[in-house]
C-alpha cells in the first residue's frame, strides 16, 4: 500500500504528457543499463517536455545533458553542442574500430532558431535519448556511434559544413523519423529509422507504439 500511495505521488501532467516525478530506483523498480529493455513510455514522454522547453530549460541544453546522462561523449571538443548559431547537439561513443555510424535526428524541415523544437521534432529528439538509453552497454560498441540532434535546414547544414568526421570513415547514415534524404551530403546513402505518426500535438502520439519503434531502431543501429 505504502508502494502504491509513493508511485501516487510520483505522477506529474505536464503539457498533456504524464511524467514521471520520482526516479523509479525509489520505486523499488530495478533499472537496466543498455538493450531494448531500457526503452520506456515514461521516459519518452518526459524527454519529450523536456526537450520541448519543460522545466523552463532551453531545449537543446536539455537534449545535450540528457545525452550526457546516457553516458555518451561530447562530439565536438569537448562539448556536446556544437558552436554556431545553429543547433547541433551530439553525443558520441566510442566503438571497437574506427568506422563510424551517424544517427541524425531532426527537429523539424524549416531552419530554426534554436529554441523549444515543437511538434515531431520534440519526439525524434526525445526518442533520440531513448536510443542513446538503450545504445548505453558496459561494452563498447562495433563501431563509432554519433547520435546527433539538430535545428532544421540550418542545423543540418551545419553538420554537413563542420561533420562529426570525415566523410570516408562514415559507414552508415540513419535518419531517425526520416525522411532518408534529410541525411543528404554526411558522408553515405542515408537509410531512415521509421518512427510512425509524429503528430504536431506532442501529447497525442501513441508513446506505445513509439517505444516499439525506438525499440527497432535500436536493433538496426547495433546491427549496422
Amino acid at each position: 500500500m505504502a508502494g502504491a500511495r509513493r508511485r501516487a505521488a510520483c505522477g506529474v501532467v505536464a503539457g498533456g504528457l504524464l511524467l514521471g516525478g520520482c526516479k523509479a530506483e525509489s520505486l523499488g523498480v530495478e533499472v537496466p543499463r543498455g538493450g531494448p529493455q531500457a526503452v520506456s513510455m515514461e521516459d519518452l514522454q518526459r524527454d519529450t517536455w523536456l526537450v520541448g522547453g519543460g522545466g523552463g530549460t532551453d531545449g537543446w541544453t536539455a537534449l545535450a545533458r540528457r545525452l550526457q546522462q546516457m553516458h555518451t561523449l561530447p562530439a565536438h571538443g569537448d562539448d556536446h553542442r556544437a558552436p554556431g548559431p545553429a543547433a547541433v547537439v551530439c553525443g558520441r561513443k566510442e566503438g571497437r574500430s574506427a568506422e563510424l555510424v551517424l544517427v541524425l535526428a531532426v527537429a523539424g524541415d524549416a531552419a530554426g532558431t534554436g529554441g523549444a523544437p515543437p511538434g515531431p521534432g520534440q519526439l525524434r529528439l526525445a526518442a533520440l535519448v531513448s536510443l542513446a538509453k538503450a545504445l548505453d552497454l558496459p561494452a563498447p560498441p562495433a563501431r563509432t556511434l554519433v547520435l546527433c540532434g539538430v535545428d532544421g535546414a540550418a542545423g543540418r547544414e551545419a553538420l554537413r559544413s563542420h561533420p562529426v568526421a570525415p566523410a570516408d570513415r562514415i559507414g552508415t547514415v540513419f535518419v531517425l523519423g526520416g525522411p532518408a534524404d534529410w541525411g543528404t551530403g554526411l558522408g553515405v546513402a542515408a537509410r531512415e529509422l521509421e518512427l510512425g505518426r509524429l503528430p504536431d500535438d506532442p501529447a497525442a502520439v501513441d508513446f506505445r507504439q513509439l517505444r516499439e519503434r525506438v525499440v527497432a531502431a535500436h536493433a538496426a543501429v547495433a546491427g549496422g
